[in-house]
């Protein structure tokens, strides 16, 4: 274990060794968090709960914890996920849930928790990844953290379409075929991240949580593809060859512009020929989506980062599904 004495205080940092630390963590985490949350305390926990305890990824080392004593005053939570670049697989430590207790910030917490999360990734990753608010930008780049996404996004014009196909609210039933779907449409992205049956469903859950549509995309009576949307923007989308891109957009009639949060490789933007169409995308290291290339001497710079991942001036996306 790390330990820090500076002015007076003695902590300590480890793994969450019991489920009262467990609680007293996820306690700390609502308590920091609430307050950029537009919905109720009560509401706002019960998404850290869902996030936390029904999670397939959760782990007996996932919880990085700084005590004062018996006092949890700093957290990083570790998702462990397999993703794909350029054909390459990387197992993957995810860190969320960054916190200190606003008391104990300025002590050296954060740069010890880093550090023996570090550790841990090491033994049984290759990669870490982050998603970092804007509130940090620059603040894990100290850390050998380098914003690598490329936040692509089609931007389409709408127009009226006619379409055969219905939006049904997706159930259980529908996952083992929209994962199908997923695999063949998302794994050659970079960014692709695999997915269980268990994490299809924390998928519907959240969704219902958030107040995401997730719909079965209907044809003649059979399930053909799915799309997760809110209002006018799709988070994600696969279907089959029965279904077409215009027959998608021709359900979001009421909006003048219809925004897809997809890879410019993904196939449905082949489909968008002769429509009013901008692709977007932005690139930020010093922030956003940002990776660590773990077991090397030192930390590696961005340019070395991205030679390592082979993406230098290619996209990389992580959907909205993705990250956690």
């Amino acid at each position: 274990n790390f330990k820090r004495k500076k002015r007076s205080m003695t902590f300590k940092v480890s793994t969450a060794k019991s489920n009262s630390e467990l609680v007293l963590a996820l306690d700390l985490v609502c308590q920091v968090f609430f307050s950029r949350a537009n919905v109720t305390q009560e509401i706002f926990r019960s998404h850290k709960e869902l996030d936390w305890h029904n999670f397939e990824f959760f782990e007996k080392d996932s919880v990085v914890v700084a005590k004062d004593f018996n006092k949890v005053v700093g957290v990083i939570r570790i998702v462990y996920r397999v993703f794909h670049i350029e054909g390459e697989v990387y197992k993957t430590a995810g860190f969320t849930d960054v916190c200190v207790n606003d008391k104990y910030r300025g002590k050296g917490i954060s740069r010890i928790m880093m550090e023996y999360a570090n550790n841990v990734a090491n033994t049984k990753c290759d990669i870490c990844l982050l998603f970092a608010s804007k509130s940090v930008d620059y603040y894990y780049n100290r850390y050998g953290f380098w914003g690598v996404s490329t936040f692509n996004k089609v931007i389409i014009k709408n127009q009226i379409f006619k379409s055969n196909t219905c939006f049904q609210s997706a159930i259980n039933q529908n996952l083992d075929y929209f994962d199908y779907l997923y695999n063949k449409k998302y794994s050659n992205l970079n960014g692709f991240m695999e997915r269980t049956a268990k994490y299809w469903g924390y998928i519907l859950e959240k969704c219902q949580q958030l107040k995401i549509k997730f719909k079965a995309i209907v044809v003649n009576n059979r399930v053909c593809g799915y799309c997760i949307y809110k209002d006018n923007i799709i988070y994600e989308i696969s279907y089959n060859s029965s279904v077409d891109i215009k027959d998608i957009l021709a359900h979001f009639k009421t909006y003048h512009e219809v925004l897809m949060e997809i890879d410019e490789q993904h196939y449905a933007v082949s489909q968008l020929n002769l429509l009013d169409v901008t692709l977007c995308s932005r690139s930020c290291i010093f922030g956003g989506h940002m990776i660590k290339i773990l077991n090397t001497e030192g930390d590696l710079d961005v340019k070395d980062t991205l030679d390592f991942i082979k993406v230098k001036n290619k996209s990389i996306n992580f959907s909205k599904f993705n990250q956690f």
